[in-house]
């Protein structure tokens, strides 16, 4: 997540980098099944955006499906910068979670 469209536009393009660098290095090994997870579905099921657009985001979740609860996984493969995490939870607890409650 991000104060702005820009700045979280350009932190999920990182991240989808990695994610399909981290999933091409898997091209061959299988999986589980038919949903497992790949750059595409990485992309489908995060949630990245401004906090107004991820709060868009749970409430199609909670329509849609019925979702009472989400993980966050702000550091995936222990690859975001400090001030990146920091910044991601900073802006989930303070204009995120307060729409929940």
């Amino acid at each position: 997540m991000a104060d702005t469209k820009e700045e979280a536009e350009r932190l999920s393009d990182e991240l989808m980098v990695l994610a399909r660098h981290y999933f091409n290095g898997r091209i061959g090994i299988g999986s589980t099944d038919a949903g497992s997870a790949s750059p595409d579905t990485t992309a489908e099921v995060n949630l990245f955006g401004t906090a107004e657009d991820v709060v868009e985001k749970i409430e199609v979740l909670r329509e849609q499906y019925s979702t009472d609860e989400i993980m966050f996984e702000v550091n995936w493969t222990s690859s975001v910068p400090r001030d990146v995490v920091t910044n991601t939870i900073r802006i989930l607890t303070d204009k995120v979670i307060p729409k929940f409650k």
